[in-house]
């Protein structure tokens, strides 16, 4: 396969900017369009042609200007296939992506992670806390969003809610054990609930189907539900409204993802797209695995160490079925994009398999897609297909003039 890598580098002086909580303010004139933006989340969103990324540091959180390392939010043009056809710029100098880290564009907002510059009583920089922001497609017009208040925000994401003419943005995130939501443009933090045992959000935004509308959470039952076992599930709007759908039975919510919810009882894996109660009536596959992606149509893929290979389970017209794709177990699961399944090797090069759906399947010869050693950048910095372009990050090891060695991560390419 004739590989065409494109490795990014680019140095800047980094801005540190002030912190508060809630900083964020909507004009009138604001829709939060989604219109010429696409890939929205994970490496980078595609806004007019335009990839725009985050050039990842390090894992540390704090930078002084001297050391200039690697970070910065860039934009690259980029054709149809995804294919980058000219040379990176810098959009807005800033540490972005070394935790909690993707990007996502509505309007003329890029929308980003950061460590929070507020500092605590001893005067130390809360760099552990996280500070969520936008910044224009320009550079301009820095805004905050939202400053964390403990160190503890596992997940969030992004809900676009259209209410006839108008439109808002939501950030949803869990902090600790509270769930919480913050209009874009509006100072005010509204809590959902309180105590949450986990969360699923949507990866789409919000937009799509009804599942992909809501927020779905667990949480023990109250202490006045004397004789009830197992967990409540609960469906949420990203303005605070909230359901009880789903009481007496342990739920493991699995992810919100291709206009289904996925969740797990017992051993068996469903999948719904039921409302105000949870449902019941597809199961996917009746055994638990660690390992597992869930694919367009529905399915399942997992590394079952059983049968020594990465397998794909559905459930069609009332039967099950079942394939091999790969026969091994020292892979990790990457991604499934267009027909093929990916997966890291043990030398942690990037290699894949047609998804073949077909019951009773046998395994396939894997292709390698590069060799490179590669490497997450950060909790959402990983790898995504743009068109019919793969990025990923690999290390980059500079020395600077004094002899210390600094670390970043360069994103790469290559046609598929």
């Amino acid at each position: 396969m004739k590989k065409r890598l494109i490795a990014i580098f680019a140095s800047l002086i980094l801005v540190v900017t002030g912190g508060s909580m809630v900083g964020c303010s909507k004009s009138d004139d604001e829709t939060f369009s989604l219109n010429g933006i696409s890939s929205n989340g994970g490496i980078g969103a595609v806004k007019d042609g335009y990839l725009y990324f985050i050039q990842a540091p390090t894992t540390a959180t704090t930078y002084t200007q001297e050391e200039g390392d690697l970070a910065g939010i860039y934009k690259v043009p980029v054709d149809e296939n995804g294919a980058m056809t000219g040379d990176p710029v810098l959009v807005y100098s800033c540490l972005a992506g070394n935790k909690l880290g993707q990007i996502n564009i509505f309007g003329d907002y890029i929308y980003f992670s950061t460590p929070a510059t507020g500092k605590y009583s001893s005067g130390e920089t809360m760099t552990d806390r996280t500070t969520f922001a936008r910044v224009k497609t320009d550079g301009t017009g820095y805004q905050k969003i939202y400053t964390g208040v403990t160190a503890s925000i596992t997940s969030y994401a992004y809900y676009l809610v259209q209410d006839g003419n108008d439109t808002d943005l939501y950030l949803t995130l869990l902090e600790d054990k509270t769930l919480k939501s913050i209009e874009v443009g509006d100072n005010e933090v509204e809590v959902i609930d309180e105590e949450v045992l986990s969360v699923v959000f949507s990866e789409n935004q919000g937009v799509g189907s009804e599942t992909d509308r809501h927020i779905y959470y667990t949480k023990s039952p109250a202490e006045d539900y004397v004789a009830q076992a197992g967990t409540n599930v609960y469906r949420a709007e990203p303005d605070g409204d909230k359901e009880l759908i789903s009481s007496g039975v342990d739920i493991t919510l699995l992810a919100i993802q291709h206009g289904y919810l996925y969740f797990k009882a017992g051993t068996t894996t469903y999948r719904t797209t039921y409302g105000n109660e949870l449902g019941k009536q597809n199961p996917v596959l009746y055994q638990s695995f660690d390992e597992f992606i869930f694919t367009e149509d529905g399915g399942i893929i997992v590394k079952n160490k059983d049968v020594g290979s990465f397998c794909y389970y559905n459930w069609t017209s009332g039967s099950i079925v079942a394939g091999k794709l790969l026969d091994s177990t020292t892979h990790e699961l990457m991604l499934v994009d267009r027909g093929y399944v990916y997966l890291l090797t043990s030398k942690d090069a990037i290699v894949r398999v047609e998804l073949n759906t077909t019951h009773g399947a046998t395994a396939q010869k894997e292709v390698t897609v590069t060799s490179d050693t590669t490497y997450q950048a950060g909790d959402n910095l990983d790898y995504e297909v743009i068109g019919s372009t793969l990025y990923y990050y690999v290390k980059v090891m500079q020395k600077d003039d004094t002899g210390v060695e600094r670390t970043s991560y360069s994103l790469k390419t290559i046609a598929l």
